[in-house]
Parts: C-alpha cells; sequence; structure tokens
C-alpha cells in the first residue's frame, strides 16, 4: 500500500487517533513529549498485549524503538539537517535519551565547541556621536545634533565585532531551548554559549535576521549549526511559539531527510570507490527544462540524484519516502515524472528508490518506441534497505555495497570493468 501520507499537515486525524505524516521528530508541551520515529521495514509495529514490558513496551518493541532513534540520528548527520562532526557519529549510537534531548544536546555542545575557538566576527556598520573624527563624518547628522556641542563630532565607521546577525541568532536560540531541554548537561552547555555571547545584542524573533547572515570561508564551520536554527525557528515544522503556552517542536520531513541521506551517504561512503562516476544532487548544473517559451525554460527538471557515467552517459534516481512494493503500487505522477527525466536527460536508465519494506521487488519497465515496440531506456524500481544498525561499521559497508552494486548494474557495468577503468 502507498502511505506517502499528507505534503503538509503533521498529523492525519480521526475521532480517537492521529496518525503522522511524513514527519518525525518531537513535539514538546508542558505535560506532554510526543516523539514521532520513522517507520521502517516493519519495525515499530503496534503494541502486542500479550508481551510487554513495565514501560509498556515489549524488549524487542523497545530495542526497534532504540535502532530507529538511532538510525534516524545517523540519517540526519549525513543528510547535514544536525550539527554532528563525522567523528562523534559512532557516540551517537550509545545514547539512549529522548529525541529532544540528543538534538539539543548536539546542538549545545557542538556551539559552545565553535564559540571556544572563537565567535565570528565581522566589521558591522556604526554611527554616534563621538569627541574625536572617526570613519566618515556624517555631516548633515552633525549639523542637527553638535550646533551647540563643537567638542563632538556625529560620525559613521566600522567596528570589527561579534554583535552580528549570525551571532544574534545563536544566542536567541539559545536563549529559546532552555525551556526546552531538563537535562543538566545541555543547560550547561547552553548557558556557557551564552556566556559566550554576552556582548551580542539580545533579539526576541531572530527571523529577520536571516536575510542578512551569510555563511564565508572565515564562517563556515558555522554552516551546519546556523541551519539547525533555522530548522528551530523557521522550520520544515511547527513554531516553537503557540498561543500562550510556551511549547517547542522538532520536525524532519522524512521525504527530504531520505533524499539528503541518500545523497550524503553516496557521495561519502559510495563514490570514492566509482572513479570515473559524477553525482549531481538535485541535478545541480545540470538542471534541464521540459518545455520552452520564447527561448526561455519553462518547468525546470531537478531529478534528486543525477550520476553521469564514465562514458558520459546519464543515469537518475529519484528518491521516494513510500511504503510500497513495486511499480504496480508507485503513483503514476511518479511514474509521469520519471518518464519525463528518461526522455529529457537521455538516460538508459531511471529509477525509483524506496526504503525496502518486506515482499518488495525490483522491477523494470522499456519505455515504448514510436513504432510501438520496447525500446533500450527503461525505468524501475529499486530499494535500499534501512532497517539494520547504521552505527556500525560493517553494516555501513554493507550498505555501500548495495548501492554501488545498484548503481553498476543500471549503468550496465561490472565491479571489475570500473577497477580496469580506474587502472
Amino acid at each position: 500500500m502507498d502511505e506517502r501520507l499528507g505534503d503538509g499537515e503533521t498529523f492525519t486525524w480521526a475521532a480517537d487517533y492521529a496518525k503522522a505524516s511524513q514527519w518525525v521528530g518531537v513535539i514538546h508541551a508542558p505535560g506532554l513529549q510526543l516523539e514521532i520515529l520513522p517507520k521502517i521495514d516493519g519495525t515499530l509495529e503496534e503494541q502486542n498485549d500479550d508481551d510487554t514490558a513495565t514501560d509498556g513496551l515489549s524488549a524487542q518493541q523497545a530495542d526497534d524503538q532504540h535502532e530507529a532513534r538511532s538510525n534516524l540520528l545517523f540519517m540526519l548527520a549525513v543528510s547535514g539537517d544536525i550539527p554532528v562532526r563525522t567523528r562523534d557519529l559512532a557516540q551517537l549510537a550509545t545514547r539512549r535519551a529522548p529525541l529532544s534531548e540528543t538534538l539539543l544536546r548536539l546542538f549545545a555542545e557542538r556551539l559552545r565547541h565553535e564559540l571556544l575557538v572563537g565567535a565570528e566576527r565581522r566589521y558591522v556598520q556604526r554611527e554616534d556621536n563621538l569627541r574625536t573624527v572617526k570613519g566618515r563624518l556624517r555631516m548633515r547628522q552633525h549639523i542637527a545634533h553638535n550646533a551647540a556641542h563643537r567638542e563632538r563630532f556625529f560620525c559613521a565607521y566600522e567596528e570589527l565585532g561579534v554583535d552580528t546577525a549570525l551571532n544574534r541568532v545563536f544566542k536567541a536560540t539559545c536563549r529559546a531551548l532552555l525551556d526546552a531541554t531538563q537535562a543538566s548537561a545541555t543547560l550547561v552547555a547552553l548557558r556557557d554559549c551564552l556566556a559566550a555571547l554576552e556582548d551580542v545584542a539580545d533579539t526576541l524573533d531572530p527571523t529577520p535576521l536571516f536575510a542578512h547572515v551569510h555563511i564565508t570561508r572565515q564562517s563556515e564551520r558555522f554552516r551546519e549549526l546556523y541551519g539547525f536554527c533555522q530548522l528551530v525557528w523557521l522550520q520544515r515544522s511547527p513554531t516553537i511559539r503557540a498561543g500562550q503556552t510556551r511549547t517547542f517542536s522538532l520536525l524532519f520531513d522524512m521525504n527530504v531527510v531520505f533524499e539528503r541521506f541518500i545523497a550524503g551517504f553516496l557521495r561519502r561512503y559510495v563514490m570514492p570507490s566509482l572513479p570515473g562516476f559524477e553525482l549531481f544532487p538535485q541535478a545541480t548544473q545540470h538542471q534541464l527544462h521540459l518545455f520552452d517559451r520564447a527561448g526561455k525554460g519553462v518547468l525546470r527538471l531537478e531529478p534528486d540524484l543525477l550520476l553521469r557515467r564514465p562514458d558520459g552517459a546519464w543515469l537518475v534516481i529519484d528518491t521516494k519516502w513510500k511504503r510500497t512494493s513495486g511499480l504496480r503500487e508507485s503513483k503514476r505522477a511518479d511514474l509521469y515524472q520519471l518518464f519525463a527525466y528518461a526522455k529529457r536527460y537521455q538516460a538508459a536508465t531511471s529509477l525509483l528508490l524506496y526504503p525496502h519494506m518486506p515482499e518488495a521487488a525490483d522491477e523494470d519497465l522499456a519505455l515504448v518506441t514510436d513504432d510501438g515496440g520496447a525500446g533500450p531506456q527503461s525505468v524501475g524500481t529499486r530499494f535500499v534497505r534501512l532497517h539494520r544498525d547504521l552505527h556500525r561499521e560493517h553494516e555501513v559497508t554493507s550498505l555501500a555495497v548495495e548501492l554501488k552494486t545498484m548503481i553498476l548494474a543500471a549503468a550496465g557495468l561490472a565491479v571489475h570493468q570500473v577497477q580496469e577503468s580506474a587502472a
């Protein structure tokens, strides 16, 4: 059954229950904390009343829940949605704390580390009435303010400091998150960050500042932290402020997470072993249009993953976070989309990539030629097994081999051909 639920609503509501759509994460309100984990390959099934532990979950369900939470953190880290360095990934597997506490602690500790290295400093434009000339004299303001004060000069000047838009965003986020955690280590880290940002102005709502934040080479180490702040305030989820009650939510769209995870995983663990192949997430620099209007492209195509083979031909992979067992259950719109990619990029093979489900089976369909026969181009479904402990090195290696084998098979190549090409 195809279960890509809702494109915007967090829940599908019924009379006596609510069902999460594509969102995962945490929703926190006074007296309630709701954790939504991805259901992958039959995990997190409904509770068995005959075999329950003291917390309401069987031992197997508790293990499945921990694995789902742990794997979600791994996927978020690889996709770049949470500020975790590669060398810290292994530590996530040992954390059995609620998802919200883990996410907030990761942010707080990473931000504290970077602020100890040094907060962002920039030249900031300032205007002030000074006793000495500094920068440029603003004549109109000088006359207006200092007709009776010849000892003063109204000047505009630049000053190197930490009161930047980025640091204001960090400070506002730290203050907001103080109300969202009770973990002592996280509280200490957040307060240390606030102490390091003491000279930064307070901002209740930092969202207008986002337009003024510019990540440069000097501030590149803050990129993931800033992205997390955007997630907190703008979100692909509800706001942290609602009505008169303090609430906090941190939700992730699994459609986006899955796409970015596969792209990040391929880039990190697979592409180094595929010499001659190039990966372009979202068809970066290779986006084509389906139509033309007076010389201007119309309906831009952005396949999730575009791979260029050593011979220059294209391979298209479109990720779909759906529960499906094959092409017969794929949406017509997805197949039409894949057909458009195949024709426009002249790709010999175009694939829909789903998370593996029970009874899932790879399938392929040949595109029909103008004379009604089967042509050389094809579209198909493939499945990636995520019901595994992704924090174990051998499982990561196994997943990398599966994806590499899938790409080579779709490209019509064998492993030894790639090795010979590299040699």
